[in-house]
């Protein structure tokens, strides 16, 4: 849109309002007011100047694109879309209405649709760059990167300083691992245009992505510099601090986000204030916050008709990007395994492509209907959904990384479930309940969550039984460990240690004679941070050992290794307490306020041994003390460990499934009978 200079904005305003009170009907002054207040970002007042100028002149085409350009900074998408095609009808040959149309298409992901909008445009401006960059970016996000590639090629050659086209050629050159060409790209855009905080943050992502960490920060940070409201670049700084266990920026980016929270400045994922904060409330306000951008997207087709039908087995539907070596399918697999297919046919969809494993192929094989629909845009995901008559639709990523919250949002079944991945409130109101016990969401906390609570008799937590411990003889010389010495550890990934629960570990340290430190070997800047830190803490560095990656059976019979695990907070181990509990060794952990600072005490709970949960820093500090220099008293907790395993409810998959096979009764029973969602209690 070729609005007024701003140089002239205020002269141009002055002298277009006196024309009005002069002649109250004149359309220009309206109009070129209306194009003013979208340059001054005043969006709602330049609504209402261009209808006002519309219902002087209804023939005007760019007065249509202006509205609907308006709209589309409100993230009103209908209303947008609706008004760049009034400017269409009267006049099929308007290029910008075209493009604009396109742009607003792809943020509702009707990339098809974009596709032809872009296509009209370039074959009314074949020179133009704008519509084949545009085409290649939504070829790119409907999984095609080759035909992506030749239209960027194209829109390169037609202006070769279009900034963007060199961001989205990157991208696409990521997606086909052309990495040194795609960082090429993205540095010559940012040469091009260095005032944008799209083009630093999406170099980015492209920088996490190639886990160089330290110079994702940097691009993120100047993002933020350029733009401190601009996505989720604040939390995006703060998640790769943990990842760097950098507990200094951790800090600056937690003083920050809080200083946001208080002037409603809240724009990023809810995961990632979960690693620094036990705080139910402002989880409960961030998710809530962050629920209004999905809401806002994807309002085209969120109106459905559920077909109600009895007397049939009730379909029930996990969505999951993690249908591979990943935790979520190592704890669920058996629960898929075990559902009752006399009362429930179970479909998988899988949200993210991945190569053939053992346990991706448990995975498949377990359920009645396998969908790969990894590339394809979430509204054909949605309508392929819809046209199986779902019944209950399970989220397994909740507010997680490669989620596709989008596709509940608009409804795939009139039951929808967060359950199992995301240990906290969706914030969201198409998200009806949420899978928990009376340990994680404690009855205070209840309205700080969006969702309806399944409250079940255990622990929320499924587990494996047949999860493997390998049989290979490992001694603690394998791993640079001594037999005399007293081994904590802690296999949780890094990002989950916090400065707070480090200087406890340090006390303890301090305080049991030949003791060492396990960790799970991190990239190498944070173990670099952490042997840091073990000094600053009058620590030798030789008190810290790191266990590399392994293969999952192997992982496991290490923690036969170790004498005691010692939990993170406030974001507990999860998956994490459970294989060490099944591997047999004792886990102590601190409890929170919130879900994910609970998940450990939940799960020891239900193995029965809460003598290892704690309350608070001290008593957790004195316990992890007492328990290394006390060996009878450890020892005696071991054995119970071990005679628990086989008793337990945590690891009694065919109970677990009877009492959520109840709770999914429970749920279908209140839609049949149509009830609203309700919290659910489950009682053995």
């Amino acid at each position: 849109m070729d609005l007024l200079k701003t140089g002239y904005l205020e002269e141009a305003k002055k002298k277009y309002t006196e024309l009005l009170l002069i002649d109250n009907e004149n359309f220009d002054a309206y109009y070129f007011l209306g194009r003013i207040a979208y340059d001054q970002k005043n969006y709602e007042q330049g609504v209402d100047l261009i209808k006002k100028a519309i219902q002087i002149n209804i023939s005007v085409p760019e007065a249509y694109i202006c509205l609907g350009l308006l709209f589309k900074e409100l993230e009103d998408y209908n209303e947008s879309i609706k008004n760049l095609e009034a400017a269409i009808n009267l006049n099929k040959k308007n290029f910008e209405a075209y493009v604009n149309l396109g742009i607003v298409l792809i943020i509702q992901a009707r990339y098809e649709e974009a596709v032809k909008n872009f296509k009209i445009a370039s074959d009314l401006k074949k020179d133009h760059s704008a519509p084949f960059s545009n085409i290649g970016f939504c070829l790119l996000l409907l999984g095609r990167p080759k035909d992506a590639l030749l239209f960027l090629n194209k829109a390169i050659s037609l202006d070769s300083h279009s900034a963007q086209s060199y961001v989205n050629r990157a991208i696409v050159k990521e997606q086909l691992n052309e990495f040194d060409a795609a960082l090429s790209d993205f540095d010559i855009a940012i040469s091009l245009n260095s005032s944008l905080p799209e083009y630093y943050y999406e170099r980015g992502l492209f920088f996490q992505n190639r886990k160089n960490f330290l110079r994702a920060i940097k691009d993120f940070e100047y993002a933020y510099f350029l733009n401190p409201n601009y996505k989720d670049v604040l939390g995006l700084i703060l998640l790769l601090s943990c990842r760097l266990s950098d507990f200094k920026r951790i800090k600056k980016a937690k003083d920050q986000i809080l200083l946001d929270i208080k002037k409603n400045l809240i724009t990023f994922q809810p995961f990632e204030f979960l690693l620094v904060s036990d705080q139910v409330d402002l989880h409960f306000k961030i998710a809530k916050n962050f629920s209004k951008s999905i809401d806002k997207k994807t309002n085209i087709i969120k109106k459905f008709d559920f077909c109600k039908i009895k007397n049939r087995k009730i379909k029930v539907a996990y969505f999951s990007s993690d249908i591979e070596e990943h935790p979520v399918s190592r704890q669920i697999v058996e629960l898929f395994e075990l559902h009752d297919r006399s009362n429930f046919e179970i479909f998988l969809f899988s949200l993210k492509k991945h190569p053939e494993s053992l346990l991706r192929n448990r995975v498949i094989k377990s359920c009645d209907h396998f969908i790969d629909v990894g590339e394809k845009p979430y509204l054909e995901i949605v309508n392929l959904a819809r046209g199986l008559n779902i019944d209950i639709a399970v989220d397994l990523n909740g507010n997680t990384n490669f989620n596709k919250t989008e596709i509940f949002c608009c409804r795939v079944a009139p039951i929808q479930i967060n359950y199992l991945a995301y240990p906290a409130t969706s914030g969201v109101d198409f998200m009806d309940y949420i899978v928990a016990d009376k340990i994680v969401i404690h009855k205070k906390y209840m309205e700080k969550y969006s969702e309806k609570i399944v409250y079940l008799p255990n622990s929320y937590q499924v587990n494996d039984r047949l999860k493997k411990i390998s049989e290979q003889k490992l001694t603690r010389s394998d791993f640079g460990l001594k037999d005399d010495q007293f081994v904590f550890c802690c296999f949780s990934m890094v990002y989950k240690i916090t400065e707070e629960i480090f200087k406890t570990w340090m006390n303890i340290l301090n305080k049991v004679p030949n003791s060492v430190l396990w960790l799970l070997e991190p990239n190498e800047i944070a173990k670099n941070n952490l042997i840091k830190e073990f000094e600053k803490n009058g620590i030798s560095s030789t008190r810290v050992s790191f266990l590399k990656f392994l293969e999952n059976s192997v992982y496991l019979a290490t923690h036969r290794l170790a004498d005691l695990f010692l939990d993170t907070f406030p974001y507990n181990a999860h998956s994490t307490a459970s294989e060490s509990l099944w591997a047999g060794l004792p886990l102590l952990t601190l409890t929170g306020k919130s879900f994910h600072s609970r998940v450990a005490a939940s799960i020891l709970n239900a193995i029965n041994l809460p003598e290892l949960i704690t309350s608070s820093l001290d008593e957790y500090e004195k316990l992890a003390i007492e328990l290394a220099l006390n060996p009878q008293k450890l020892k005696n907790i071991k054995n119970k460990l071990n005679s628990n395993i086989k008793t337990a409810p945590l690891f009694d998959t065919p109970l677990y499934t009877k009492n959520l096979e109840s709770a999914y009764k429970q749920m279908y029973k209140r839609y049949q009978l149509d009830q609203k969602p309700d919290h659910i209690y489950i009682n053995e």
